[in-house]
């Protein structure tokens, strides 16, 4: 799967860093704690420790395996008990799964580029539908202004574009627009490379 090598060569499999993703820190403006969030692709669990440690309620699933062993390896390093559902499922059988639930918040951190390119666009459409009506999506995304080191050793990984992104959201309420260029390291596995990255967080109207 997409991330399964950077996630191997970590011994603890924690790929990513202890801070949250930056709009996932802001989400205290928007929903209060007691709030049930969907970490959809929650990876290691960066965004849902975080999430847990704040008091808010979450659900969160991975097609990797590799990064829910990498979440329970960082709870228990931190000696927390795990309160949330972790799931190891891809985005379609949890779509078939958990068709009946709805949640105040979607977190959406690096999932859409990892989804099949010729259906993905539908495919999130019908997370968002998740939403309540008045809930909250925290998007972030890599595009394809900014090519992917040929170096990077992910599979499946096709870059956003600026009309798939408009396509997302054209329904929706937003909140907040802003891209950058990060720059991050996968080690050992990868050096320093960089990602055009674009941030959202949009409300859905009903």
């Amino acid at each position: 799967m997409s991330y399964d090598t950077l996630y191997q060569a970590r011994p603890d499999r924690i790929l990513w860093g202890d801070q949250p993703g930056r709009l996932v820190a802001r989400i205290h403006e928007f929903l209060p704690p007691g709030s049930l969030i969907l970490d959809a692709g929650c990876g290691d669990g960066k965004n849902a420790w975080y999430l847990e440690q704040q008091g808010y309620r979450v659900l969160g699933f991975d097609s990797s395996p590799y990064a829910i062993e990498g979440l329970r390896n960082r709870f228990r390093k931190a000696e927390a008990r795990v309160r949330g559902i972790y799931d190891f499922l891809d985005v379609e059988t949890y779509l078939k799964t958990y068709s009946g639930e709805r949640v105040d918040g979607l977190v959406s951190y690096g999932l859409f580029h990892c989804l099949p390119r010729n259906h993905r666009v539908p495919l999130h459409l019908q997370l968002q539908d998740h939403l309540k009506p008045g809930g909250y999506l925290f998007f972030a995304t890599m595009m394809d202004s900014l090519p992917l080191p040929p170096h990077h050793q992910t599979e499946g990984i096709t870059l956003a574009s600026l009309d798939e992104v408009d396509r997302l959201f054209r329904n929706m309420d937003l909140r907040h627009a802003s891209s950058n260029i990060i720059e991050e390291d996968h080690f050992p596995a990868v050096g320093k490379h960089q990602h055009h990255v674009m941030r959202v967080i949009v409300r859905k109207l009903h």
